[in-house]
């Protein structure tokens, strides 16, 4: 006998879709209220980056165009009718061309000005403020030497100051020598008002009491020093003194009226 056996095929299921969920309407608001924000963000910060560069430009433009010069000190060496009216032509002047920089120079080309600070005030206003040269003493009856070792041509010996001689090349020492024994001889009640380099080196100096200080051409400093030991002893008539001679190796001479006396041990021999 024969049986006969049928496979059952599975039955094929047809695709199926899923239902999605709807997104929530907090969420939607949420992404719409956060997109509003960035954008707002963004347009308020670029508003405010062209504020600020059309403000400055503007300041900008204001603040370059001259429309006053202010100008406060009394000038004492500087020709002061010169200098204001180069102030006066700087009114109008706009100085995005022409420079701060350009200006400065100008001003310290002036002879007895050392040094220019510049400054501008809103709106339009130039600060000026200078140092002047200060003079030192006249050098070699040819003219008068600033601090800061700048020398001018003077007509005049109206200045009170003291006087400089030395060779050709020599002012950088002359000058620190001065310094040096002016500033000690002060402590001792002496005014310096020479002080001479010959050419071989050698110095000497005069106060304004008349005193003459021989100090040679060697060992310089030490025997200055000697010299100021020598007037501490002398307190009770140092204003008698003519002269001391410290060119001596270990002695200085000192002359009292018409006396000379000797301070220490003295040799023969002189530098």
């Amino acid at each position: 006998m024969t049986l006969a056996i049928t496979r059952e095929h599975p039955k094929v299921r047809g695709a199926t879709r899923k239902k999605q969920k709807k997104p929530s309407k907090i969420l939607s608001y949420v992404r719409v209220i956060l997109n509003l924000r960035a954008w707002t963000v963004i347009a308020v910060f670029a508003v405010t980056v062209c504020l600020l560069f059309f403000t400055a430009v503007g300041i900008q433009k204001i603040r370059w165009s001259v429309s006053s010069v202010k100008f406060d000190q009394v000038l004492i060496y500087e020709d002061a009718d010169a200098f204001k009216q180069y102030l006066s032509g700087l009114v109008g002047v706009n100085l995005l061309t022409g420079g701060l920089q350009q200006v400065k120079s100008d001003i310290e080309s002036f002879p007895w000005i050392a040094s220019a600070s510049l400054s501008l005030e809103w709106p339009g206003v130039l600060q000026v403020s200078v140092e002047e040269e200060k003079p030192l003493a006249y050098w070699n009856n040819s003219g008068v030497v600033s601090q800061t070792g700048k020398i001018f041509n003077s007509e005049t010996n109206s200045l009170m100051l003291p006087r400089l001689y030395g060779p050709k090349g020599s002012l950088d020492t002359v000058m620190q020598q001065y310094v040096t024994f002016s500033s000690a001889l002060l402590r001792q009640g002496l005014v310096l008002d020479s002080l001479t380099m010959t050419s071989d080196g050698g110095v000497s100096l005069k106060t304004e009491s008349g005193m003459e200080i021989l100090l040679g051409r060697k060992d310089i400093t030490e025997r200055f020093d000697s010299v100021l030991s020598v007037l501490a002893r002398s307190n009770q008539y140092v204003d008698r003194i003519k002269y001391l001679d410290a060119r001596y190796e270990h002695a200085v001479a000192l002359k009292v009226i018409e006396q000379q006396v000797v301070s220490g041990e003295e040799t023969n021999g002189r530098g």
